[in-house]
């Protein structure tokens, strides 16, 4: 089985906090590149460089990211955000009963 990259870029991976929590909660590494903040322009011309025969696949692009660092699940973390998720589900009821009243 191939393994999933997750490549962390825009302006929030630049919080090694919340790529460490997307670890945990993704239960995979995640990689952030070097100016994340500019994933999508790279991402774009790595792609239009494969599209015009400069690159010769995309297989081609993972040698072309510069990486910053790997983030990688922090073993039981995962349970601890399963659990608060399954508190937050069983309170939206009465959440949205409450907000409801109250508008």
């Amino acid at each position: 089985m191939a393994r999933i990259v997750v490549l962390g870029g825009g302006g929030g991976a630049r919080s090694d906090t919340w790529l460490a929590i997307l670890a945990d909660v993704l239960g995979t590494r995640l990689t952030r590149m070097k100016r994340p903040e500019l994933a999508g322009a790279v991402g774009v011309a790595l792609t239009a460089a494969v599209a015009v025969g400069a690159l010769p696949d995309m297989k081609a692009i993972s040698g072309k990211l510069a990486v910053d660092r790997d983030f990688d699940p922090t073993e039981g973390s995962r349970a601890a955000y399963d659990g608060a998720l399954a508190r937050l589900t069983a309170l939206r009821p009465a959440l949205s009963r409450d907000a409801r009243t109250h508008a």
